[in-house]
């Protein structure tokens, strides 16, 4: 199901990729109370995993997990991070800012694959972790 959500902090991981809403800008580590430092594909990661996701590596996640969802990691390099999330049916959406969701990428293109998706000017792909939101931290 492709969700409607609109509104500024949808965007952040912390509400549209990992379904939990904080009514705040939440960022990376800040629940577990160390914030990614660098806009990198390593430190916004750490700071992820800090928070309760998992890596799952850079190739494309086959099936869906026994419970949670799956979000793929992009960055626009020295600027932010971006994340898009899979929804039920295999399907990927994603959140830019106070847009609408959509399930299409910048060239109209439906989401099969992030890494070879447009998501400019996200445009440095690092890799896929898995969200089970009971076992995720946000503040």
């Amino acid at each position: 199901m492709l969700r409607s959500l609109v509104g500024s902090e949808m965007c952040i991981r912390d509400s549209y990729g990992t379904d939990i809403a904080t009514n705040t800008f939440a960022q990376p580590g800040q629940g577990s109370g160390q914030k990614w430092a660098a806009n990198t594909c390593e430190d916004v990661k750490q700071a992820a995993t800090r928070d309760g996701l998992e890596w799952h590596g850079t190739s494309l996640p086959s099936g869906e997990g026994p419970s949670g969802h799956y979000v793929a990691l992009l960055i626009w390099p020295d600027t932010n991070f971006h994340w898009i999330r899979r929804d039920a049916g295999g399907k990927w959406s994603h959140k830019p800012g106070g847009t609408a969701v959509r399930n299409v990428d910048n060239n109209q293109k439906e989401i099969t694959d992030p890494s070879k998706s447009n998501f400019s000017p996200w445009t440095q792909f690092c890799g896929y972790m898995h969200v089970v939101p009971s076992n995720v931290t946000v503040a």
